[in-house]
């Protein structure tokens, strides 16, 4: 049988699995932290012990960088689009924010952890409705000869995925993922435009990623690993890659 949990580094990690209609096996780490195995049914056991110990130092490297609560202070830093800003609360009669040099100058009816909260949450909320609807229009029109047509989009707070897509080809993003750059919330939004064509994780939806988004493996670890947008080097490679000869 699977162990109940795992040890990394002498912290035993809580291990739950999901048997889903799924080909591959993946394993995610959730703040907890506790690491969630899901597998495809039927999967023999040695099989995903195997997958499990070749994921150790994955975890152990990933655990670090889980993310935390973060406190609702003056002077907390608060990610947006990759950068993370100074909160600067000030009282005012309605809920509002702006970015402006380096802060976020966030109002609230009063200086409480409750309305702060919920400060933040509008604030996210309504810069995700922008962000999302544009690059999805923007990737909708680069891949306009794929024929698909244009989906619902929703936004959601979800705990464990950054988005998804329904077989009525309505596509949902996570508010959270407004966070990250421009690059990492660009992959989640081909993956779900990849599963109007191909609704399941088959040898051909990976094929429409390639075709999409070439370097979707690297942008997906760094979204993996907690980071705010892909790292220096990465995007050094990347841009040598693509540049004209």
């Amino acid at each position: 049988m699977l162990p109940q949990s795992i040890t990394v580094g002498g912290q035993a990690i809580p291990l739950r699995r999901r048997a889903q209609r799924r080909r591959t096996i993946a394993l995610h780490l959730l703040p907890g932290p506790v690491l969630e195995l899901r597998l495809p049914r039927g999967c023999p056991e040695a099989v995903a012990r195997r997958f499990l110990e070749s994921r150790r130092e994955w975890v152990a490297r990933t655990l670090p960088s889980l993310p935390t609560p973060r406190p609702l202070a003056a002077g907390a830093l608060h990610p947006y689009l990759g950068e993370e800003y100074v909160l600067r609360p000030v009282r005012a009669r309605r809920y509002g924010a702006k970015l402006s040099g380096g802060s976020l100058w966030l109002s609230v009816p009063e200086l409480d952890e409750g309305r702060l909260r919920e400060g933040l949450h509008r604030f996210y909320r309504r810069r995700a409705e922008v962000v999302f609807a544009g690059r999805l229009r923007w990737w909708r029109a680069h891949l306009a000869d794929w024929g698909f047509g244009e989906p619902r989009l929703r936004l959601r707070r979800m705990r464990r995925r950054w988005g998804s897509c329904s077989s009525h080809g309505e596509i949902t993003l996570n508010i959270r993922l407004v966070e990250r750059a421009t690059e990492l919330i660009d992959l989640v939004v081909v993956h779900e435009l990849c599963h109007l064509v191909e609704l399941n994780h088959s040898p051909r939806f990976y094929r429409l990623m390639d075709r999409a988004l070439p370097d979707w493996r690297a942008r997906a670890e760094a979204l993996d690993e907690g980071c705010l947008g892909m790292p220096p080097t990465v995007s050094r490679d990347r841009d040598r890659r693509i540049a004209p000869a």
